[in-house]
Order: structure tokens, then sequence, then C-alpha cells
């Protein structure tokens, strides 16, 4: 439906380039890769993620799936640990360096040659998940770290905001899983100790109606119900507005803090009751949302029929892909 088929059969080379952005897991890049490599062609992929355990998980997920091709040197693949917003060029750079320092490629311009057709993925409903005006970046990011290669598809997955009787319904969310988000805040905290917690009297804090003055629960990780009430304040929908005229619904999981927190090294402190931003979820508009990527003077593959609405426990979700392509009358 979204024409990647004729991209890699169409390719002027024998090798096709595959990016997998914020991969996690990567279920659908290694779809992606199986069906380029049973059409008979190399493929040279990199993986790029910050988190160390899903890019480590990944990568050995390849190995025992592409085990045969990796041997036979149909495969190349690199993991490397990096922002894919703004230093995608230097992991490709970083990926081509190991390459040759391995004496895998005698030179660095052989992975991903200017001449092979590029497919990057950010897929997993990441776009917009980690902070807001995002689409303005990872379309000028990618771009950049591939400026050659011709055609260029970017193939995304985002949340949509569900059309109910004609209107836009806004989804509900609880506070279900802030024990994994709170995971990394209270790593920073209690292990490595970048941030440092200041108890202030229970006297003068300002949440006190649900507390007991002796009781002094510790900073993101605490099962008392009064602690999650106070800290974990509803989710509630408010309208999204980025550059180019996309537009959607944004959720914000807050969190309240008990406590002053600093950053004993950089000097800075953030007063008790302030609400920090663990995790963002962008819903969008679609026809926004494609009108403002075209302004980017792309061309965009979209299928409002191909949306993927799921519904757990009466929770109801709706998914899109489709496929942004940069060919070469266009520019970034």
């Amino acid at each position: 439906r979204l024409k990647l088929n004729d991209l890699v059969a169409n390719s002027s080379s024998s090798v096709i380039g595959v990016v997998g952005l914020a991969t996690g897991e990567g279920l659908g890049e290694i779809e992606l890769l199986r069906r380029i490599l049973a059409d008979g062609y190399m493929v040279h992929y990199l993986a790029v993620d910050l988190s160390p355990v899903l890019l480590v998980a990944h990568i050995e997920t390849i190995r025992e799936v592409f085990d045969q091709e990796l041997k036979e040197g149909r495969l190349l693949c690199a993991g490397v640990l990096s922002d894919v917003f703004s230093e995608l060029d230097k992991a490709i750079a970083q990926a081509r360096a190991k390459f040759v320092l391995d004496g895998i490629l005698l030179r660095e311009e052989e992975f991903m040659p200017q001449s092979c057709s590029v497919i990057a993925t950010y897929l997993g409903n990441c776009l917009g998940n980690d902070a807001p005006d995002r689409e303005n970046y990872i379309f000028s990011s990618i771009s950049k770290a591939f400026p050659n290669n011709k055609p260029l598809a970017i193939l995304l997955g985002v949340s949509v905001v569900r059309k109910v009787n004609g209107q836009y319904e806004p989804d509900k969310y609880t506070r279900s899983f802030d024990e994994f988000l709170l995971q990394t805040p209270h790593h920073l905290l209690n292990n490595i100790e970048i941030l440092r917690s200041i108890k202030s009297p229970w006297a003068q804090n300002s949440w006190n109606e649900f507390t007991i003055p002796d009781e002094e629960p510790d900073e993101f990780l605490d099962e008392k119900r009064a602690c999650k009430l106070r800290r974990t304040p509803d989710v509630v929908p408010k309208p999204y507005c980025a550059s180019h005229g996309i537009e959607g619904h944004i959720y914000r999981f807050y969190y309240r803090l008990d406590f002053d927190l600093e950053m004993p090294r950089k000097k800075l402190r953030i007063p008790e009751g302030t609400e920090i931003s663990l995790y963002t979820i962008i819903k969008y508009n679609m026809r926004s949302l494609i009108e403002g990527i075209k302004k980017r003077r792309f061309k965009v593959l979209y299928d409002e029929n191909y949306h993927q609405r799921l519904e757990i426990n009466d929770v109801v979700r709706e998914y899109a892909v489709f496929v942004a392509y940069l060919s070469e009358t266009n520019s970034n």
C-alpha cells in the first residue's frame, strides 16, 4: 500500500539501506529486513536508540534471526547509542568508521553508499512521545544524515485522534504505568545521585493534608495511596498545535514533587510542588500532520482506511502508518 516494494525494486543499487530510529524491540524493522533480504538484496542496517538495554536486545535478536545472512555478508548491521534528532549523522559516521576499523569494509563510504536507496523507520508511536514539535526535527535530521541518497523513504507510525460520530474524541489515560515511568528519575536520585531530594519538614509542606508528620516517604517511588494521589495528577488532554499547522491532542504525565529537587553539579534546584513531565503522548489530527509534512516538501503516501484500531479492557486506541518520500526533485 505504501509503495516500499517499488522503492526497493527500482533501486539503482544492489544495496538497500535501512535505518531504525528509536528501535526499541524493533519488531517492525526485523520484518522489513526479512522481506528485503528475501527479495535477494544486500542490506546495510543501522539501529539507533538511546537505551543500551533495548539496543543490545534488538541487536541480539538480529543475530539470531539473520544468522545466515550475517555470515554470508548479505546483511551488515550496526547499533549505535545516539539521539536520533541531533546526532544521527554522527551515528552513521561512527558505524562507518567501526566497519573499517574491524576490517569488514575497506572504505567508510562503502556502508550505506550514496547510490543506495534508504528506508528510515520511526515506528512504535514514538513521534511526539518525548517532547512537542518533534515533527519539525525528525525530517531535518534524516535529510541531513542522507543528503545524497535518493529516494529516501521515512516509514512512520503515530497515534491518532479518534473520530466518533464525526467528532474528535479524546482518549482516557489512567496512571497505570507510573512505576515504569519513575524508574529513571528514581535511578538518578537513589543509585547514581545525579539528583538530590531535599526533604523539607512536613510542617512546611503544602500537601500535608494527605500525610502524617512523622512519615517521610522517598521521592519518586512510594506505595502509599495518599502519596500516589498527591504526586500523580490526572492526565488531562490539551489541544496540540505545532509548526506547519500540525494539530492534535497532547497528554502529559506529570509528577508533583513532595520535596525540593536539585542537581548539585549544575547548581539547579526545583521547589517542592513543581510538576515535572515524565512522559508525553501526542495524538495527531492526521490530515493536519500529512499537510504539515507536505509543507516540508515531502511526498506522502497515506491511506486513512489503513488505520489500526485497538480495544483492550474497554480502552480504545487508534494508530496510523504512512510513508514520507524525499526524491530527486525534493529539497530539504
